[in-house]
């Protein structure tokens, strides 16, 4: 989950199904905030919580409005791409580490040198 211009939180599930969604995302979006996904049949549940739009990528709809999920799914490409790149492969174990690392990382990267003054206070501290 990605709030835009904020938070990004990712969570391990065993299987994408409205019943394994459902807990997490009812746990951390707030009632009747907006909820943008895809046109996954999983997300109809949602509507009658949220003010739920989703874009339907099998009709080469990717934008509507304010309707996408470039954001997200930019997220989960930089994720890919640390570990392709840096980590090469991953273990199940582990993984919740590196989307915890790549998550701190997207949170701070547009906030000018507030990422290396958090670091260096927590290593102070």
């Amino acid at each position: 989950m990605l709030e835009r211009d904020g938070r990004v939180l990712t969570k391990i599930i065993d299987k994408a199904t409205s019943e394994h969604v459902e807990p997490h995302i009812r746990g951390n979006i707030e009632f009747a905030a907006n909820l943008y996904t895809d046109a996954a049949n999983m997300y109809k549940r949602f509507n009658d919580a949220y003010y739920h739009n989703s874009v339907n990528h099998d009709k080469n709809e990717f934008v509507r409005g304010k309707v996408h999920t470039n954001t997200i799914e930019s997220f989960w490409s930089h994720l890919k791409r640390t570990i392709k790149g840096t980590h090469i492969h991953v273990s199940t174990k582990y993984l919740p580490l590196y989307m915890d690392e790549v998550s701190f990382k997207w949170e701070y990267r547009r906030k000018d040198g507030r990422m290396f003054d958090f670091i260096l206070g927590k290593v102070a501290s």
